[in-house]
């Protein structure tokens, strides 16, 4: 799994979240097969979500503050009209902000976090009820009787969230470029 150094208070603790999960998998006297997929299939795939939230994270917040903030400034600046200089900042700065927009609406990080962030929540959820045999697992008496539920259910979340990003998210991205066809109406 990859280890990347935390950057963020959040960080750290998406990272610590993962960790508690790898302790209690560890903790768990679990068949090896069992133990094999929890840790190669699952938490690899956990922290390959965690790390798609968190590099949209920042690339949303390092678009979106400086053009939140820049486009409050823009209308001050005209209204204090320094002249020409002032007219000049006002132009660069309204660039700066329309280019950071279209870049972040383009990139669509928002909602790829959004997207991440929730199906990696929903996968640490899923293996803390499957660990403590509680929700829909609370009918087993030991974890590899629930495996094959917990590994149906697991796999059905992955698979959704393929499913959800491609028919969504990349969706999304190609409803700009295919409605502005030259010619159609």
């Amino acid at each position: 799994m990859n280890e990347a150094a935390p950057s963020s208070p959040v960080r750290r603790e998406r990272l610590r979240e993962v960790r508690l999960l790898q302790s209690a998998i560890a903790a768990v006297d679990l068949e090896r097969q069992i133990a094999d997929y929890l840790t190669s299939r699952y938490l690899d795939y956990l922290q390959w979500l965690e790390n798609g939230a968190n590099a949209n994270l920042r690339i949303y917040y390092s678009l979106r503050i400086p053009a939140l903030i820049l486009a409050t400034t823009v209308p001050a600046l005209i209204a204090l009209d320094f002249g020409t200089v002032g007219r000049t900042i006002t132009v660069v700065l309204g660039i700066v902000v329309a280019a950071a927009t279209a870049v972040e609406h383009f990139l669509n990080s928002g909602q790829r976090w959004r997207h991440y962030r929730g199906t990696a929540e929903m996968m640490k959820s899923e293996a803390w009820l499957y660990l403590e045999l509680a929700g829909d697992y609370a009918s087993y008496t030991r974890h590899d009787t629930a495996f094959p539920t917990f590994v149906a259910r697991a796999e059905a979340l992955m698979r959704d969230e393929v499913r959800e990003y491609v028919s969504t998210i990349v969706a999304e991205q190609r409803k700009p470029a295919e409605t502005n066809v030259p010619g159609e109406h």
